[in-house]
């Protein structure tokens, strides 16, 4: 399948990041890209941070005429987990253009999750909430052999509607082994751009890595509503190399490393820490 990936946040429709100047890629839709390109899918990403203008992505929606239509949102991100409005709005409209063209959309986002009403009455095909990943494949497989209408209600993670209302399957079982996930693939942005505009604005280069899912404790918020209590680590060793590979390909100096609580596992971080002094990486984070 063709597909076009974006997400609903648009840096530009956010002013005060626009003032800061500090960002960074999309984790969670970089994520959904390698999963899906290890599948043989052709991926079209759209990178919303760096465009100057939403009605990029409708004439991109035009212009491309994909198979489906991906808004998976970065919920690494805690702007994007602001639900802004003007956000929210905008992914109604991508999703009318597709359905203008019959062209399927899926979102997966904290917004989508919590509202569906919106972008269902919009014409989105369904919502994926929880852990998105397996959701994500099982879903497009459907809808690639055009069995979505008679399974769609055996996949767990999703909600459609279904007549007048909004049917929701049973909330998927959390992966334990987040290892198994493949790495966030950065050749889909552009990071020479995001280089240049750190650089210009702060004098170094900082992107975004992603440790660990969840957090035990129970504070009223966060990402209790995708992860529960739940809480799971990628091994140091996993971690490491993905920072090399960072530092070597694209001269990043600095990592926002986004986890909701970072390091919580007993030795994790002495096993980290060693790891990188093996592969002889110094890098702020």
């Amino acid at each position: 399948m063709k597909i076009l990936l974006a997400q609903s946040y648009f840096r530009v429709l956010d002013p005060k990041e626009l003032e800061r100047q500090m960002p960074y890629p999309a984790l969670g839709a970089l994520y959904a890209a390698a999963i899906l390109k290890n599948l043989n899918h052709e991926i079209i990403f759209f990178d919303s941070m760096l465009s100057g203008n939403p009605d990029e992505l409708n004439y991109k929606i035009k212009e491309t005429k994909p198979d489906l239509l991906l808004i998976y949102d970065d919920e690494f991100n805690y702007l994007t987990k602001m639900c802004l409005s003007n956000m929210r709005d905008a992914a109604a409209g991508f999703i009318r253009t597709a359905k203008e063209l019959n062209i399927p959309s899926l979102v997966y986002s904290s917004d989508a999750a919590d509202f569906s009403l919106p972008y269902l009455d919009a014409g989105c095909t369904a919502v994926i909430y929880g852990e998105g990943e397996i959701t994500l494949q099982e879903t497009i497989k459907t809808i690639e052999d055009q069995s979505f209408g008679k399974v769609k209600k055996e996949i767990s993670g999703l909600k459609f509607l279904d007549g007048n209302r909004i049917y929701t399957t049973p909330k998927r079982k959390l992966m334990e082994n987040i290892d198994d996930l493949p790495n966030p693939d950065y050749s889909f942005v552009d990071m020479n751009e995001y280089r240049k505009i750190w650089l210009n604005k702060h004098g170094y280069f900082s992107t975004n890595i992603s440790t660990t899912r969840g957090c035990p404790f129970r504070c009223n918020w966060c990402a209790k509503p995708l992860y529960g209590q739940t809480y799971n680590s990628r091994s140091p060793g996993k971690v490491a190399e993905k920072i090399k590979e960072l530092k070597d390909k694209y001269k990043v100096d600095h990592l926002w490393i986004t986890d909701d609580i970072f390091g919580l596992k007993p030795n994790w971080i002495k096993e980290f820490s060693d790891k990188l002094k093996k592969l002889n990486i110094k890098l702020p984070w």
